[in-house]
C-alpha cells in the first residue's frame, strides 16, 4: 500500500511540475475586406456593408471602409451605390430585384487591403413560392421549451432551397445569422407543405411568444451556394464538439480578390398570424 502511494505522489509532482506559460502570438496584420450585401425582390434600399477584419483580442468594433465605389449592376442597367454612413452603401429607396436576373457587384476601394482594390461578385435572383399560412407550436416538453413555426405552402416541382427569418409584432425575431434556419427541397419537391417545421425558437435563449403578439415568417428563395454558406457559417458559429469538430476557419464567400462575406441576392414571400395556445392530439 506504501508503495502504491508513494508512485501516486511521484506521479502527481512530475505532472505538476511539466507546467510551463506559453505566449501565443499572434498575427494581426493580416487585414482583409468584409462584405455583407443583400438584394431582394423587394422596393427598398438596399444596403452593402464594408469592413475589415480586426484582431482577435480587439474589444472595439470592427473597422468600417469608407470612400469606396459600389457598383450593382443586372446586365443591362448599372447604379452607384451613395456611401449614408461610414462603410454603409445603399441603394436608392425604390430600388428591386428583378427574379431570373443574374446580378453582379462590383467594389472599388480608396486604398488597398491585402494588395487588392477591385472586389467583384454575382448572385442569381432566384423565385420563391407564396406561402398560404403558419401556426405557432409550443412544445414545453423539449428540453426547457421550444417554439416551431409551421410552414404551409406548395413546393413547386424545381430544385429549390429556401432560407427563413421570423418577425415578432414587426421586429425581426432572428437577427443572427447562426438562428436563420435553412433547407432544400430534397424530401419534399413538387409537394404541398402541410405544416412543416421551419424554425424552432428554444426559450432556454430568452425566446418568449404570448398570445396575441403578431408573427411574420419571412420565406426566401436561395441559391444552392448561397445555402452552403449559410451553413458552413452556423457550423463555425456554433459550438462543436472539440474531439471531433475542426478548428474555426475563414469562411469564404462569392467574394472575388480574397475578401470574405457573400453578396445573395433572393425573393421573398411573407405571411403572418396571430399566436394563441393551441392544443394538439
Amino acid at each position: 500500500m506504501k508503495i502504491r502511494t508513494i508512485i501516486y505522489i511521484l506521479a502527481f509532482l512530475a505532472l505538476s511540475s511539466c507546467t510551463e506559460k506559453i505566449d501565443l502570438e499572434l498575427n494581426d496584420g493580416f487585414i482583409r475586406l468584409v462584405v455583407e450585401a443583400e438584394l431582394t425582390n423587394e422596393a427598398k434600399a438596399h444596403e452593402v456593408r464594408l469592413s475589415t477584419t480586426a484582431s482577435y483580442f480587439s474589444n472595439e468594433p470592427v473597422p468600417m471602409v469608407s470612400g469606396a465605389s459600389v457598383l450593382l449592376s443586372d446586365g443591362d442597367d448599372e447604379i452607384l451605390l451613395t456611401e449614408k454612413s461610414p462603410g454603409i452603401y445603399v441603394t436608392p429607396n425604390d430600388y428591386q430585384g428583378v427574379p431570373g436576373r443574374n446580378y453582379s457587384l462590383r467594389i472599388e476601394l480608396k486604398e488597398a487591403i491585402a494588395n487588392e482594390t477591385i472586389y467583384t461578385a454575382e448572385s442569381f435572383l432566384n423565385t420563391v413560392t407564396e406561402s398560404d399560412s403558419i401556426w405557432v407550436e409550443d412544445h414545453p416538453d423539449w428540453g426547457k421549451g421550444f417554439y416551431e413555426v409551421h410552414w404551409y405552402a406548395m413546393e413547386p416541382p424545381s430544385t429549390d432551397f429556401y432560407m427563413f427569418r421570423l418577425f415578432q409584432n414587426n421586429v425581426l425575431l432572428t437577427d443572427s445569422l447562426k438562428e436563420w434556419s435553412a433547407f432544400d427541397d430534397r424530401f419534399v419537391n413538387g409537394n404541398y407543405l402541410n405544416g412543416l417545421g421551419v424554425v424552432y425558437l428554444d426559450r432556454e435563449l430568452g425566446y418568449s411568444i404570448k398570445p396575441g403578439d403578431s408573427l411574420t415568417l419571412m420565406a426566401c428563395g436561395i441559391t444552392k451556394d448561397f445555402r452552403i454558406y449559410l451553413d458552413f457559417m452556423r457550423r463555425q458559429l456554433n459550438n462543436q464538439n472539440p474531439l471531433f469538430g475542426g478548428p474555426p476557419t475563414n469562411v469564404f464567400g462569392n467574394i472575388n480578390g480574397g475578401a470574405l462575406g457573400y453578396f445573395a441576392a433572393y425573393s421573398t414571400s411573407y405571411v403572418s398570424t396571430v399566436y394563441s395556445i393551441r392544443k394538439t392530439n
